[in-house]
């Protein structure tokens, strides 16, 4: 960001771009400030979004941890603060939190039976942090269901393409898009692909859109739509194409006036030698 401003833009940026939409960062350390705040559902989508990060995700599961450093006496031990990871099972982060104005605060996600959901508890007192979180996660993992919206790698259909050896190029899912609905309801889920017009050429993998699913008029979630395959540029799009064709056209003018000169002395010549026959 290149300041702590230009960080704080690039954090709201951020934010909006993963639909969290009620966020609003002042400064990137999270402590009070006037029109610095955000909403459980934003902290949890910004959870979610941070734990596909394989580092990130790392380090909010580690438990304990030691820097070795070359002087024995300045060994540093860690012991993360977040008593979910020892007491809840499947916990895997992620981040607890505390200020006298938001109370204490925690985002949990835990991960049972291939299932992963988030809780998020807000100006929490004393242990309660603790239990309510844990409350929260026993209500999902008993209540609802994962259903799979999408698997990585699947075909979604073309995109339109301009200046291509064809017009369409076919376009597949960039990730698994999995949603939790409660076990005695689940509404139909539509879908909606959300393409851009692609300009040849592309590369596989190039993103071309998105694929929006919906339930009871509700947004559940959007999955990239990527190339399955290279975009080649028609040819005769190329400028160099035209180029080559107006070189070629002025070569053949060219040879065609040349040739035409020739005939023309021909011509002459066999004039003069009749005369001179006469």
């Amino acid at each position: 960001g290149g300041s702590v401003d230009g960080f704080v833009r690039l954090m709201n940026k951020k934010a909006a771009e993963i639909g969290a939409a009620n966020t609003h960062f002042n400064n990137p350390n999270g402590l009070p400030e006037p029109s610095h705040y955000s909403t459980a559902r934003d902290m949890a989508l910004i959870a979610g979004y941070a734990m596909r990060n394989p580092d990130f995700r790392e380090i909010v599961a580690t438990k304990i941890q030691t820097i070795e450093r070359n002087d024995p006496e300045a060994q540093v031990f860690l012991s993360n603060s977040n008593r979910m990871l020892w007491n809840y099972d499947g916990a895997v982060g992620v981040k607890t939190g505390y200020t006298e104005e938001a109370g204490q605060c925690l985002v949990t996600e835990a991960v049972r039976d291939g299932r992963e959901l988030i809780s998020v508890v807000m100006k929490s007192e004393g242990l309660n942090i603790w239990s309510d979180s844990a409350a929260l996660l026993d209500y999902g993992f008993m209540n609802f269901k994962t259903v799979t919206l999408s698997e990585a790698g699947e075909l979604a259909g073309d995109v339109p393409v301009i200046y291509g050896k064809s017009d369409k190029a076919p376009v597949i899912t960039a990730e698994t898009l999995k949603y939790n609905f409660p076990l005695d309801s689940q509404a139909a889920v539509t879908s909606k692909a959300e393409l851009h017009m692609l300009k040849a050429p592309a590369g596989a993998g190039s993103k071309a859109g998105e694929l929006v699913f919906f339930a009871a008029g509700q947004e559940l979630g959007r999955v990239d739509l990527l190339l399955q395959d290279d975009v080649i540029r028609k040819i005769t799009t190329q400028w160099w194409f035209w180029l080559l064709i107006l070189i070629v056209a002025v070569f053949v003018v060219f040879l065609y006036l040349c040739y035409m000169d020739i005939r023309r002395r021909r011509l002459i010549l066999r004039s003069r030698r009749k005369y001179y026959y006469y």
